[in-house]
């Protein structure tokens, strides 16, 4: 990768020198069925576009086939040529009405898109049968855990190949379509309570068997208890604990996913997103739970963090992951202007914002803060790792990543020469959040583990 485009080489089976195909491949390939060409996704942020984009076998004669843009996203994941070479499947996430994913087929030689007829929240990975009747996705029909599906081309009633709690990320069918081979993905988390001076060590705080404590959010109250997501009920919901796990209990209890809490800095409230069939959107509750009130009401809002005034979050209705704000007791929201802003915290004192901007310049994702009234954000490159939360002292950022080998977590400072690293690790850290007085840090700590799966068509015996 140079400058943040991604280059396709290929590399002789037997080993040998990487030879150069293509440029700008923002996707895995998929080959046409004579192997004499492949498509790709390329991405162009800057015009809030997508494309479906097709070239030979050496990387000659690449062309853009068909593009989104608009109120959709071409999303960045491999398209499926279909078996016939008649047609290219893409995903797209559509951002009118109630946000939704979709697939659609794409003309192979006149780039005409037509969009099919199903719908879910997510959508991943896409591989036609080996039939050509009928092609297969990962997604997710409710915010919850990625599912493989069955659907049928051009039109009929889709059915799922698994139906449980796993995650599973990916989809590749034999040659006869009987078997499939997935890789199902797993994270552990457990909330771990470590003082400033030891952030690697500390206190493991919950514990138990196929949980994701804090992968959905963390964060503490002012009187120094911790809040957070856990699917500890067996979907994602909002908890809140003692620091040292004593206490522990469910906050919220409906049936569509809760997650990504932030407390409000009075401790009073408690804000975040649920995800429904009409999209995600911001809620508010009191500390324990109680009233709990619907603060946006369209679109797909995502990603709360709070003052006691207002909620900021992010929503990309218009191609940007955009940042606003809405009152806290309710109201219209506010856009905080037309710029790419992902956010991941506010400053303690309530002035900034930091999340995940874009650096045009580079063609990369960059650390940003941005001020709550608006403006241009103020990249941060030396942060690399797009996950910066603030240092309780506001003057700078927290983040973790690889370094020298192991899982590091960083403070850096802007105007500082470099960041400093403060802990390292053998586990993952899935969240960090600071104590208000900066003494101690909560953490979500675990393993993340994936395993590939052959799935077999099951057949009736012969009579």
């Amino acid at each position: 990768m140079r400058g943040g485009v991604a280059t396709l080489y290929r590399v002789p089976i037997l080993g040998g020198t990487p030879q150069r195909v293509i440029e700008d491949v923002d996707s895995r390939i998929s080959f046409s069925p004579d192997r004499t060409r492949f498509a790709f996704v390329r991405g162009a942020p800057s015009l809030r576009k997508g494309y479906v984009m097709v070239a030979n076998v050496d990387g000659t004669g690449g062309r853009e086939l068909a593009s989104i843009g608009g109120s959709e996203r071409l999303l960045l994941h491999a398209p499926s040529w279909s078996p016939d070479g008649s047609t290219i499947l893409a995903s797209v996430q559509s951002l009118k009405g109630a946000p939704h994913a979709l697939v659609v087929a794409v003309d192979a030689t006149t780039g005409a898109v037509t969009r099919l007829e199903h719908h879910w929240t997510f959508l991943t990975d896409i591989e036609w049968l080996p039939d050509g009747r009928s092609f297969a996705v990962v997604a997710s029909e409710h915010g919850d855990g990625l599912q493989i599906w069955q659907v049928p081309y051009p039109q009929g009633e889709r059915r799922r190949i698994t139906n449980d709690l796993n995650t599973y990320t990916s989809v590749s069918f034999s040659g006869d379509g009987n078997s499939l081979l997935t890789v199902q993905a797993e994270s552990t988390s457990h909330l771990w309570v470590a003082p400033e001076k030891d952030l690697a060590g500390g206190r493991q705080i919950t514990r138990g068997r196929e949980r994701a404590d804090g992968v959905s959010g963390l964060t503490w109250t002012p009187d120094g208890r911790l809040v957070y997501g856990s699917s500890a009920s067996g979907r994602p919901e909002v908890w809140i604990s003692n620091a040292d796990g004593s206490g522990a209990h469910q906050l919220t209890n409906e049936p569509n996913p809760s997650m990504h809490p932030d407390v409000t800095p009075d401790g009073r409230h408690i804000v975040f997103h649920r995800f429904t069939r009409e999209g995600g959107n911001i809620w508010r509750m009191g500390i324990d739970g109680s009233d709990p009130k619907q603060l946006t009401h369209s679109g797909m809002n995502l990603s709360p963090h709070a003052t006691n005034a207002f909620v900021y979050y992010v929503n990309p209705t218009s191609g940007w992951s955009r940042p606003w704000k809405v009152p806290l007791d309710g109201g219209d929201p506010v856009s905080l202007g037309d710029h790419h802003l992902t956010l991941t915290g506010i400053s303690p004192d309530g002035t900034r914002l930091v999340g995940i901007g874009w650096d045009e310049k580079e063609r990369r994702p960059v650390t940003a803060i941005m001020p709550v009234e608006g403006g241009p954000p103020q990249f941060v490159p030396e942060a690399t790792f797009y996950n910066a939360t603030w240092s309780a002292d506001g003057r700078g950022v927290t983040y973790w990543g690889p370094h020298e080998g192991a899982l590091h977590l960083f403070r850096y400072v802007p105007g500082e020469k470099a960041p400093r690293p403060l802990a390292r690790f053998t586990d993952e850290v899935f969240a960090f959040a600071w104590s208000p007085d900066g003494k101690q840090a909560a953490l979500a700590r675990g393993q993340a583990s994936s395993d590939v799966v052959l799935i077999t068509r099951k057949t009736s015996a012969r009579q």
